[in-house]
């Protein structure tokens, strides 16, 4: 029986190449919804002529007004926090929630959908970064969540048929970003251009910065850590220049698993389309043999890369420190993009912001407190910046 999806973020990197890949997937999914934000051109170009969507999620109320009088048969929601609003009043038309929303905004829906036993294709990383332990606490042993990154896709399917006492270890791989092979002294002159420039993926600007300053891969080691359930111990990263190996996990009798394939996201949306059901004859169908002389991973240098280990903190902090990290990052982002903080700033600016706040980094976590301290915490991310108190 074919399922109901909703994309959020339809008009995103993931979210477009799910779209590219969807029409494959007509036995098993009906396309009755999609949140686009402003691109109202993307949503008449690229999705109302190859899918009779029924809910159009869109930002503007004049581009609201505007589609609801020339699309009749298609119902239109809008406004800034009303998402989940709308997905409660679609709910029975809804089984499947792929959230492919961008930083803090994706965490609300990602919550009902988990609260209403919906199944989460999660390209959202925030999500459970900055809310894993109360997603947890309420989804409990049930499967509801099918990662896209690519790198929990991956050990998703090492894992397969593996039992968890046999595990060693589990080990995300990165790129290690344009600046792999900068002297620590070079990160000085580094601009937003720069950064720009992902070896291997072409992404969304918010996640090729996070990728350059490996913010992005402690952000992946919280969220392996809710997704798979292992002791932080046992969650490594080494770097991958060829982007290759996707991730791999080590067993306790000293063997590997390894997903590899070229570095294409479609890959993996596919296997969160299909539940990670895998073939049983044909494990891993992505790899190619004529790549394995080209596997060799290094280490990563955490004098140069320092960020990272944010992620073994908020894993061992838990409370709102996933919350502070991911609004001091967001708000770094905007101003370094803007030229007002350097590279090399946003690391103090995160420093300063958890010293700063350091009162309420222990809070419960809970919705109340997510959605109303996520001002503030803003607020005194932006302060630390203006006024120059991270030096």
């Amino acid at each position: 029986m074919k399922k109901n999806l909703f994309i959020l973020g339809a008009s995103g990197s993931i979210g477009n190449q799910t779209l590219e890949i969807l029409p494959s997937f007509l036995t098993k999914y009906n396309l009755v919804g999609v949140s686009i934000g402003h691109n109202v051109s993307f949503l008449e170009n690229h999705i109302l002529p190859y899918f009779d969507v029924k809910y159009v999620f869109i930002l503007e109320e004049e581009h609201y007004l505007y589609l609801k009088e020339k699309y009749k048969n298609i119902i239109f929601f809008h406004g800034e926090n009303n998402i989940s609003n709308m997905l409660e009043e679609i709910k029975d038309d809804v089984d499947v929630i792929l959230n492919a929303l961008v930083g803090f905004s994706g965490l609300m829906p990602s919550l009902w959908t988990v609260k209403n036993n919906k199944i989460l294709l999660l390209a959202n990383k925030e999500s459970l970064v900055i809310g894993g332990e109360y997603i947890k606490k309420i989804i409990g042993d049930k499967k509801l969540i099918y990662p896209i990154d690519s790198e929990h896709a991956a050990i998703t399917k090492c894992l397969h048929n593996v039992k968890k006492e046999d595990l060693n270890y589990i080990c995300l791989t990165c790129s290690g970003g344009p600046f792999f092979n900068y002297k620590k002294e070079d990160f000085k002159g580094i601009t937003y251009l720069d950064a720009l420039k992902h070896p291997t993926y072409s992404m969304g600007s918010k996640i090729t910065i996070d990728s350059s300053t490996l913010m992005n891969k402690a952000f992946e080691i919280i969220e392996a850590y809710y997704i798979f359930g292992v002791d932080p111990s046992k969650i490594r990263v080494l770097i991958d220049r060829n982007s290759y190996v996707h991730s791999f996990i080590c067993l306790k009798d000293g063997t590997y698993k390894l997903s590899v394939g070229k570095p294409d996201m479609r890959i993996q949306i596919k296997d969160a389309l299909n539940l990670f059901k895998l073939d049983e004859k044909h494990e891993f169908p992505d790899t190619e043999i004529n790549t394995f002389d080209k596997y060799k991973f290094y280490p990563v240098d955490k004098e140069k890369f320092p960020l990272i280990d944010y992620g073994y903190y908020v894993i061992g902090h838990k409370g709102l420190s996933g919350l502070i990290l991911n609004d001091a990052d967001e708000i770094c982002y905007k101003y370094f993009k803007e030229g007002v903080i350097s590279y090399l700033d946003i690391k103090k600016v995160i420093d300063k912001t958890f010293y700063e706040l350091s009162n309420i980094l222990n809070l419960e976590l809970n919705e109340e407190n997510l959605f109303v301290l996520d001002k503030q915490i803003r607020d005194k991310v932006e302060e630390i910046i203006l006024r120059k108190e991270f030096n």
